[in-house]
This record gives structure tokens, sequence and C-alpha cells, in this order.
């Protein structure tokens, strides 16, 4: 390019094809994106779907159900937990996801499981995890870890939804605050 060239850095006529062209392109792409089709992908690519999530609630629930059910000192927290789980499954199945709902219900639940985990170990030398085993035996086909599932729960919804993976909404349920054990494991 010699002196005379000098490429004007002002808006011109080619600008405006340019932006005409783009914006034309924008606008016939929105006119036909799904955008549910669009988020399912995303949620098939990250391996995620509502099943998957809902599934996984319903599996937390079912374990709690088995303590509500001895009517012992934490049945209060651990009902509510699971009305929370419940919410959670709603909220998750919902249109349009309500993100905000599912961060407050996520925060709700950690903290009347870890309530609940307290109130147990307080009054019956026991966590909840080793209520739920005491509760359901043999029917187990797997060892209970309630902060773990949990856990999990929240890794993938804070996945398919884009929430905060720090701070006080996203923070992990620790069970009264005590640091995990090597392994990531709570003492049960």
């Amino acid at each position: 390019m010699t002196d005379d060239q000098v490429h004007d850095d002002g808006f011109d006529e080619t600008d405006e094809f340019v932006r005409g062209v783009r914006d034309g392109y924008i606008a016939r792409s929105d006119a036909v994106f799904d955008f549910a089709a669009g988020l399912a992908d995303v949620h098939r690519r990250a391996g995620l779907t509502e099943g998957d999530l809902c599934a996984r609630i319903d599996a937390l629930a079912s374990l709690l159900d088995a303590v509500e059910r001895l009517q012992g000192p934490a049945t209060g927290d651990v009902r509510r937990a699971r009305e929370g789980l419940f919410a959670l499954r709603h909220a998750v199945t919902a249109r349009p996801r309500p993100r905000a709902e599912v961060e407050q219900l996520l925060g709700t639940v950690a903290d009347h499981l870890d309530r609940a985990d307290r109130v147990l170990r307080d009054r019956r030398g026991m966590s909840l995890d080793g209520m739920i085993r005491q509760s359901l035996g043999d029917v187990l086909d797997r060892p209970v870890d309630t902060a773990s599932e949990l856990r999990t729960l929240r890794g993938r919804i804070t996945a398919g939804f884009g929430l905060p993976q720090d701070g006080a909404s996203a923070r992990p349920w620790t069970r009264g605050g005590a640091a995990p054990e090597a392994g990531g494991r709570h003492r049960s």
C-alpha cells in the first residue's frame, strides 16, 4: 500500500454493506432458531438432561424419606430439605428456568441438611448418612454420602444453568462447616 492509499478508519460504504449483510444474517438466524432445541443440544453436549437431574433429585429425596419416617429429632429439617428438593425439581423443569430460584433452593436444601446432620449428631450421636444407612440397611446398593450427592447435583445444575461456581450462593455443603476428610468425604 502506498502513502496515498491510506485507509480512512471512518465509516464508509463498505462498512455499511458489511453491517447490512451481518444484520440480515442475524435476523434470519434469529427467525429460524429454536431456542428450546438449542438449549437441549447444549445440555446433551454437556451430558446433562432434565431426566438425569430429576432422577438425582428424586434419589436424594428418597434417601431423606427414610430418615423423615423415623420421626426423630431432625424430622422438621429433613422434611423441609425434601420439600426444597421437590421445589428444585419443579424449577429445573420450568420454562423459563428461574435461575435465582434454583440458586436459592440449592442453598436452602444445603442449610436444612446441615442442620439435620448437626441435630442428629448432637442428639443421636449419628450422622444423617448413618441414620439413612440404619433405616435402609441392605436395601442400599451403594454407600450413602448425602453431602457428595448434593455437591454432584449442584455441579450438574451449575454446569447446565451457568450458575456461579463459587461465592455465597454456590457454597458447598460441609456439614457444620467441617472440612472434608482426605478423599473429599465427610465424616459419617
